[in-house]
């Protein structure tokens, strides 16, 4: 905006500077009411309050990835041309540049250019999800979601449409397309191997050899407590490339030990599941003995429990969800595994004793098994935590306990 001289407006409109500093008088800020004006002319070139609705660009990327078939090479190229070619010609890139550049960020222009990319991004992800079914349904490598692809893909259009009016020599046709072939391919999961984004530049960071040999492999510096670090990274690995895409070797690799002796502490990755949980049942069970021993009431204990628990899942929810993916499993493929999770990590087993000291004192419903209804109680719990996952614990808890503790009837003659 500093290169906006007042006396150049003032010359072009045919009316004298002190015509436009009365139309602008000089306000608090350092431009004075150049600002204010600028802020207005563009506002004056935003029909509506709106940059100009783009549908041509929407409707080419309807059009394509409805008609995608084949080599998918050769139609997301013929889209990317299609689209360079039409994002040269039309105004709305270089208007939501000069309304970025000049444009207060809170003012209607740049609300506009933010509900013009709502839209744009809305059309790209209906599109994208048409193709990807049309194809067979195919999915993207973590982290990535369909609108996340969606912005990437629209910004280096735009990006390179920019670049290419200043240095148009460096931005051939063919780049645009050639981008975007390389983009989805390392994001598009083609293989369905669920894993992570990381997975399609594997070899800038190829974990330890997969081998039984014994040997170190690089270590030279080991983490002061193995075991732990070991339980850190699955962690990381875990959230990241999700359960069934993490090797050993990947673990190994980001705790700095080798292979051989990750196997040794934990044969498999349930056993780290189970380690890295272990200390919030022990913390949970210290918490229920304690309240059984000093007299707190059964209602209370649970209250408390479900709390408690809430909070732990909540801080180790990068393990407790491949835990609950493994249990889900128990029927398909996973049933050794998913048995010896119950068989150490069973939750519901904390309160059992309380539910049926419960139950004794008239407390609790004595027409269902203890063992049932502190399953319901913790599955919910957990359950919870990990699909509301903006909720604090003390929501979490409160919600479970106001249906489980006290009910969904309000008057029980209408049963």
């Amino acid at each position: 905006m500093s290169g906006l001289r007042i006396e150049q407006v003032a010359a072009a409109a045919g009316v004298s500077t002190q015509t436009f500093h009365n139309a602008y008088p000089r306000g608090s800020r350092a431009a004075g009411g150049k600002a204010q004006f600028v802020e207005e002319l563009l506002h004056s070139i935003v029909p509506g309050g709106s940059p100009p609705p783009d549908s041509a660009i929407t409707d080419l990327f309807e059009q394509t990835f409805a008609s995608a078939d084949g080599d998918p090479r050769e139609w997301i190229r013929d889209l990317a041309g299609q689209a360079d070619a039409h994002l040269r010609r039309e105004t709305s890139t270089p208007l939501r540049l000069r309304i970025t550049a000049f444009a207060a960020p809170d003012g209607p222009p740049a609300r506009a250019v933010h509900d013009q990319y709502d839209v744009i991004t809305a059309a790209v992800v209906a599109a994208q999800s048409a193709a990807f079914t049309r194809l067979g349904g195919l999915s993207l490598r973590q982290p990535f979601t369909m609108e996340a692809v969606a912005v990437a893909l629209t910004a280096l259009a735009e990006g390179l449409v920019l670049r290419a009016q200043y240095d148009p020599a460096s931005v051939p046709d063919s780049l645009l397309g050639d981008s975007a072939v390389a983009l989805l391919s390392a994001v598009v999961d083609f293989d369905e191997r669920h894993d992570h984004i990381d997975d399609a530049v594997v070899s800038l960071m190829e974990p330890p050899p997969d081998d039984d040999d014994g040997d170190d492999v690089g270590v030279d510096v080991w983490p002061d407590d193995p075991e732990q670090a070991v339980i850190d990274a699955a962690a990381i690995e875990f959230a990241q490339r999700g359960y069934f895409a993490t090797r050993q070797a990947h673990i190994a690799h980001r705790a700095g030990i080798d292979l051989p002796t990750l196997r040794r502490l934990f044969p498999t990755n349930v056993d780290v599941i189970v380690a890295g949980l272990s200390p919030i049942l022990d913390a949970v069970s210290k918490r229920i003995d304690a309240d059984r021993r000093i007299g707190r009431t059964p209602t209370v204990i649970v209250e408390r429990f479900g709390l408690r628990l809430s909070e732990l899942l909540i801080e180790h929810r990068r393990l407790v969800e491949p835990m609950a993916l493994v249990l889900s499993l128990h029927g398909a493929q996973s049933q050794v595994n998913a048995t010896r999770i119950r068989d150490e990590l069973f939750f519901p087993g904390l309160i059992v004793g309380v539910i049926e000291d419960g139950q004794t004192r008239g407390v609790f419903t004595a027409d269902v098994p203890p063992i049932d209804m502190a399953v319901m109680f913790t599955n919910n719990i957990m359950f919870r935590c990990l699909s509301k996952r903006d909720e604090t614990a003390e929501q979490v808890a409160a919600a479970v306990n106001r249906i489980f503790l006290l009910g969904i009837v309000v008057h029980q003659s209408v049963m």
